[in-house]
């Protein structure tokens, strides 16, 4: 077993590319002991936060390979993640600055089948929210099944 010292604490982060149990096992001592090592040496925790983006820009580029090359799973959450700006969400996110009111009210059009209990384990809510000064009151609630 080597000593760890912050050089060699760099080296393995590098070979194991950020995973800290890989590098608790060379080292043959537990992961909290690397991570005082890592909070000690403020050259280490670059190197693993150096370490993490990596593996995160090669994720991102096999995914890119897999949306290219006509994967519908990669394809769908590349959208759901990277497309929200052009619409490709399954929630509409809303931020409110201050002390404004907002009426939001939801209703469901002919073509719209409405889930079963058994579909979303309590069936649907059909609400009407009125947000005021960040207080919240529902009206108008509809749910079957409950």
């Amino acid at each position: 077993m080597a000593k760890i010292t912050a050089g060699n604490l760099i080296q393995q982060i590098n070979d194991m590319r950020g995973n800290i149990t890989a590098v608790a096992r060379r080292f043959g001592v537990s992961r909290t002991t690397i991570y005082k090592h890592i909070n000690k040496y403020p050259t280490v925790k670059v190197a693993l936060d150096e370490a993490r983006e990596e593996m995160i820009d090669n994720a991102e580029s096999v995914l890119y390979q897999q949306v290219l090359g006509g994967n519908m799973t990669a394809v769908i959450f590349f959208l759901k993640t990277q497309g929200k700006r052009r619409g490709y969400s399954e929630r509409q996110e809303l931020e409110l600055l201050g002390d404004k009111t907002i009426g939001i009210r939801v209703e469901y059009s002919d073509d719209y089948t409405r889930p079963t209990a058994s579909d979303s384990a309590g069936g649907y809510r059909q609400q009407r929210i009125i947000q005021r000064a960040g207080e919240r009151e529902t009206m108008g609630e509809d749910t079957p099944g409950d």
